[in-house]
């Protein structure tokens, strides 16, 4: 039987970004993790699997073998290039990619105007969730709980959101750009710290700041129903301007709060039924004081938490997508399938180092491992561990990780 193909594009790791370097390198780690989860789901799904990746990273070391057919991208050749004469020939395509610099409408329009079936959200939909102050407007108008929220510009004239605030970019992605705000005095500073990042005043957005847990919730859109997987948890750390880099450092996906599921449910259709969404989605929410689930933005793409997903359930998500288009069914997720942890962080290449985390996975107290260079002599890690509860997978993970590279139990 002849294999479905499927084409597998997430820029951060396929050496697409040029300029943007600077901005990826503290998240292309995670791409990397979500290379290696949909890679592994494809494959579940029996697919002929197509992946266009960057010739620097040792591609063979996620799948040895010829399992994968990799396309390595170098110096000298056009990513896009790459990706339009691939795409054509191909049955199903999925793109990855942060939204600043409309980079992921950009990527998905591309894959869209050459793929047979796109099983990530539509250019359209990618363009109307991908702005952080228009869609939360419009979900809002459907009852959807989301913080006050103005315009950077618009909030220098005539503030209408209290402090603290969170000032972000309007496309962004991650905690790229994301600080914390407590007074008027710190304005100025948030302005110069975003202009150094890259983003200007009319790039940016003010949101209330919301005290509680940082959540996030994983769905499939698929002619017009929709299936939440998941809510997943997420270690964030937003830091005051002046006061160091926010951090996105890791999470928790398993059977998590499952007194959320119908609120989350009413909030995935009401994002549905307001965007044309299809395909992989996520969205990211406080869980406040008052037990109220607040969304802070919405992600068109798949997410980190895709990782845990996948980790923890047999089946293959890809196809399951891919049968939706006929006719919409429900995911076979295993609620019992237990839960994984994971963390992400830099430290410096030290062999020392390096060496007990591979020791902890190769006797299985982790479940994976993944190292990616960065800046000078840094490298970026990727580390996950399972447990048949949550605090059994935390307490695994913490057992292995440098404590000072601050995991957050």
């Amino acid at each position: 039987m002849v294999k479905d193909s499927i084409l597998i594009v997430e820029l951060t790791t396929a050496g697409a970004f040029g300029s943007a370097d600077k901005l990826i390198q503290g998240i292309s780690i995670e791409g990397l993790a979500m290379v290696k989860a949909l890679v592994a789901d494809a494959m579940a799904g029996n697919f002929d699997v197509h992946v266009v990746i960057s010739s620097s990273i040792d591609r063979h070391s996620l799948f040895p073998g010829d399992a994968v057919h990799w396309h390595p991208v170098t110096a000298n050749h056009s990513v896009k290039g790459v990706i339009h004469d691939l795409a054509s020939i191909m049955a199903y395509g999925i793109v990855v990619a942060p939204e600043f610099g409309h980079f992921l409408e950009e990527y998905t329009g591309l894959l869209e105007a050459s793929v047979h079936c796109l099983l990530t959200p539509s250019r359209k939909a990618v363009a109307a969730a991908s702005d952080k102050l228009a869609s939360l407007e419009r979900i809002s108008a459907r009852g959807v709980l989301v913080p006050a929220a103005q315009s950077f510009p618009a909030f220098k004239r005539a503030p209408s959101v209290s402090f603290p605030v969170v000032v972000k970019p309007r496309f962004g992605a991650g905690c790229i750009g994301v600080f914390k705000v407590n007074g008027e005095k710190e304005i100025a500073l948030v302005a110069s710290a975003e202009k150094r990042l890259g983003f200007t005043g009319s790039d940016l957005v003010v949101q209330q700041y919301i005290h509680g847990a940082p959540l996030s919730a994983s769905v499939v859109a698929a002619r017009g129903e929709c299936f939440l997987l998941g809510i997943n948890e997420q270690t964030i750390d937003v830091r005051s301007v002046g006061k160091g880099e926010s951090k996105y450092s890791g999470g928790v996906v398993g059977p998590l709060h499952p007194g959320l599921r119908d609120a989350c449910g009413k909030i995935a259709r009401a994002i549905v039924d307001e965007m044309p969404m299809d395909g992989y989605f996520g969205f990211d929410f406080i869980l406040d004081e008052h037990g109220n689930a607040v969304v802070v933005e919405i992600n068109p793409r798949f997410t980190t938490s895709f990782v845990g997903l996948k980790a923890l359930q047999p089946f293959s998500f890809l196809r399951f997508m891919v049968d939706c288009k006929k006719k919409p069914g429900k995911p076979g997720i295993d609620h019992d399938a237990g839960f994984l942890a994971y963390t992400i962080f830099t430290m410096q290449h030290d062999a020392n180092r390096i060496a007990p985390l591979e020791q902890a996975r190769n006797d299985q107290r982790l479940h994976d491992l993944l190292v990616l260079p960065g800046p000078g002599e840094a490298v970026a890690a990727f580390l996950a561990a399972k447990g048949s509860t949550r605090d059994e997978a935390v307490a695994r993970l913490a057992s292995v990780v440098p404590s000072k590279d601050g995991l957050a139990k």
